[in-house]
């Protein structure tokens, strides 16, 4: 199973977390796993055009995205969209697709 992990404090959005093998399909043919790259892709890219600040963390190893963002509006539009997009596809496909929101405090 895929989980994503929206993170959030009081100022907003401050990172994400996608991890895991949706299991859905064999290499090459799982969509659930190719919808989830493709967002998360399209997700990293808006950040970086829309100047928001974000250290990543990515291990191939267990198929990992980890990122921590400085809470602001235009960050919290994209991960709000992403977390929208994701319990979408999980409405669908939950055995593979699982969606949290969950607090975390930020450095300051």
């Amino acid at each position: 199973m895929t989980t994503f992990t929206a993170f959030i404090d009081d100022r907003g959005y401050n990172g994400f977390s996608v991890s895991g093998h949706s299991g859905y399909g064999e290499e090459g043919g799982d969509i659930v796993c190719a919808a989830v790259s493709s967002a998360v892709s399209l997700a990293l890219s808006l950040l970086e055009r829309t100047g928001c600040k974000f250290s990543l963390d990515v291990s191939d190893d267990n198929a990992h995205v980890g990122l921590e963002l400085f809470p602001n509006e235009k960050g919290d539009l994209v991960i709000d969209a992403l977390r929208e997009h994701f319990e979408g596809i999980a409405q669908e496909y939950g055995k593979f697709l699982s969606v949290a929101v969950k607090r975390r405090r930020t450095q300051s």
